[in-house]
């Protein structure tokens, strides 16, 4: 990898990669993702690596210190993946008390829930 200052972003646009962050506005079609992702991140107010398998693609949702960073959206082959619960949604690596624990995205999305202002 190296930086190139003359890119622009059509040398990209073959990857297929799709990247949201705080600089890239999400398309129409994934506001309602992006929104999650933003929440979930906010919520765990540490910081948080989780991975969503689609069935052509994996998302990977970064957070640092409750702060949503960034979602990659990556094309994959994910025909392999083990689609068993209680990891069929994803996984989650959150860090909690300055450790880091690895949980099933179902879990994630219980502990955002839990965490809400509203659910108190």
């Amino acid at each position: 990898m190296e930086f190139n200052p003359t890119s622009k972003k059509n040398d990209f646009s073959g990857l297929g990669l799709k990247v949201y962050d705080e600089f890239t506005s999400a398309n129409e079609k994934d506001l309602e993702q992006y929104a999650l992702d933003k929440s979930f991140c906010e919520i765990v107010q540490e910081s948080c690596v989780y991975f969503i398998p689609g069935p052509k693609n994996l998302g990977i949702i970064v957070g640092i210190l409750g702060q949503y960073v960034a979602t990659l959206n990556v094309p994959a082959n994910t025909i392999d993946f083990p689609f068993t619960e209680p990891y069929d949604l994803g996984h989650a690596i959150v860090t909690e008390s300055g450790e880091a624990k690895r949980i099933s995205y179902r879990e994630l999305a219980k502990m955002a829930y839990e965490r809400m202002p509203s659910a108190n």
